[in-house]
Parts: structure tokens; sequence; C-alpha cells
């Protein structure tokens, strides 16, 4: 049985414009897998076909004895019980060690989301501060008797302003899908599995303001070959205020973003 490998896979500079190749593997711990038969278990084996071939040949030479035929019959059960339950022993330590990198995955992705909330909240108060900015500037220019077209100008300043800080939140939502999509590729092969693609959609639903159409998803998502790197595609067609397709309605964000 193999245990899930941790995510490898670089997340991308939103900010800068730039996605990092898929295949980008900074170094990171990964959980080793674990032989088909492991070294114990064929010990046990061992013990279990020996004590097999021991009773039948003592029952062979001693068939008239009643103690020698219970002793055969129970070695026939207890044999192959012995070997079955230590296999049992190696998929529970296989899937507590499994359990335990999956956990350390998720407390990282909710770290993360936390993290984009209080930046969120962060810009959101700066938003506030430039409208009111806006609203005194506005005071200024009446005062001063300014023109009509220096008022315009200014006020456009200050939307450019909060525009910006939009994308940038923006901007941070579409790095954390990403993150959330290396993450998913448990066995790092740069490919979504069936399984994986069903964890995926939930890991990008819990995303906070970031809504996704799972019908278009799934569809672009299986055009690429379920290539990691037909997501990535989507994410740099989103960011190119130039392209217009349907990328843009896989993923919407709230007013916020």
């Amino acid at each position: 049985m193999s245990n899930i490998a941790s995510n490898t896979a670089s997340p991308p500079d939103i900010e800068t414009g730039v996605v990092a190749d898929a295949s980008v593997k900074p170094p990171r711990e990964q959980l080793t897998d674990i032989a088909e038969n492991t070294f114990i278990e064929i010990i046990a084996i061992i013990l279990a076909v020996s004590a097999l071939i021991v009773s039948c040949v003592a029952l062979a030479l001693n068939g008239d004895s009643t103690p020698m035929k219970i002793s055969t019959i129970l070695t026939l059960i207890l044999a192959p019980y012995s070997v079955y339950q230590q296999k049992s022993i190696t998929n529970i330590q296989a899937f507590i060690e499994t359990h335990k990198a999956l956990k350390e995955e998720v407390d990282s992705l909710d770290a993360t989301n936390k993290q984009l909330r209080a930046s969120e909240q962060d810009l959101k108060e700066t938003v506030t501060g430039l409208e009111e900015k806006q609203k005194i500037m506005t005071q200024l220019q009446q005062t001063k008797s300014a023109t009509i077209q220096d008022f315009r100008n200014e006020m456009e300043k200050n939307k450019s302003t909060i525009e910006l800080m939009r994308k940038n939140v923006r901007a941070a939502a579409l790095q954390n899908i990403l993150e959330v999509v290396f993450v998913a590729d448990g066995d790092n092969d740069q490919k979504i599995s069936k399984k994986e693609e069903n964890a995926l959609i939930k890991s990008l639903r819990e995303i906070n303001g970031v809504h996704v159409d799972e019908k278009k998803f799934r569809k672009h998502l299986h055009s690429k070959d379920n290539s990691i790197q037909g997501v990535i595609d989507i994410i740099e067609n989103m960011m190119d205020e130039n392209h217009s397709s349907g990328d843009d309605t896989i993923f919407t964000f709230d007013q916020s973003s």
C-alpha cells in the first residue's frame, strides 16, 4: 500500500503576473512508500508456511493421534489468520501516517485562508479611507474654487487607486486558487485524477470570496486531459484584461474581489 505524497509544486506569483511552471518542485518532505509485503509480513508468512508444513508432516506420521489432528486443524486456521493480522497492522500504520500528512496540508490551507481574509479586511479599510479622502478632496477643491475639470481629474485618480486595491484582492484570491490546485495533486503527476478532482472542487468552494461553476470547471479540466496546466491557463486568461472567453465565468468573486 502506498502513502499519499505531499504536494511539492511551487505556487505562482500572481501580483507580478508570472505563473510558475507546474514542474518546479521545491524540496518538501514526502511520505515513503510501503512495500507490498513488509519485512515483518514476510517473516510471518514464512513462519506460517513452516508451521503448516510441520503440522502436515506430523499428521502424516501420526495420523491416528487425536491431539495431533486438533493441533493441525488449529495451525491451518491460526497460521493464515496471523498473516492477515500482520497485514492489517501494517495498513493501519500506513493510514495513520497518511492521515497525519493530510491534516498538515489542511492546516496549512486553513492558515492561508485566514491570512487572505485578514488581508481582505485590511484592503477594505484602505478602500474606505480612500473614499473618505475623495470627500475631503472634493471639499478642498470647492473651497479653492477649483475648476470642474481639475475636480474630475482628481476623482478619476482616486478611483484608479481604489480599482488597483480591488485588483490586488482579486490577485490574492487567484493565487489561493492555484495553491489549492497544487495541493490537490497528491501524487505529483501534474494531473488531477477523478478522486483528486472531487476533492479539489470541494476545496475551491471553501475559499473565501470565490465561487466556482462546477460544470464548466469539470468540462474545461477534461478538455485539457485533466492537466494542472489547464487550470493555470484559466488563471492566466483571467489575469489578461484583453482576453475574452468563458474562463471568467468558471470562477467568480464577491463584489469586494
